[in-house]
């Protein structure tokens, strides 16, 4: 097998804005986890499959978010209040 098998992301590679950047992946994504490492307890993770046009979803602080069967290559994410610590994971999709 080749070609890449998975992805990662995180605030030391990567700060989150006020604004969408999207993060292509380079593969298909199978499986997503976005984690909000936020200590602080107020900074949250918003994400969108369409580049910022539609939230599709939000990570609170201290809590994770899967996704199984996503389908897709890349997401755009952004914090709603304040840069919290995050991780994002992809893995190809199987099959």
């Amino acid at each position: 097998m080749s070609g890449q098998l998975a992805y990662f992301q995180n605030q030391t590679s990567a700060v989150l804005t006020s604004s969408y950047v999207t993060y292509p992946f380079g593969l298909t994504a199978g499986y997503l986890r976005i984690d909000n490492d936020d200590t602080a307890g107020t900074n949250t993770v918003v994400w969108s499959f369409d580049g910022g046009t539609t939230i599709h979803g939000e990570v609170i602080p201290g809590k994770y978010v899967e996704i199984q069967n996503s389908g897709v290559g890349s997401i755009s994410l952004k914090y709603l209040t304040g840069a919290p610590a995050y991780r994002l994971h992809a893995m190809l999709a199987q099959g």
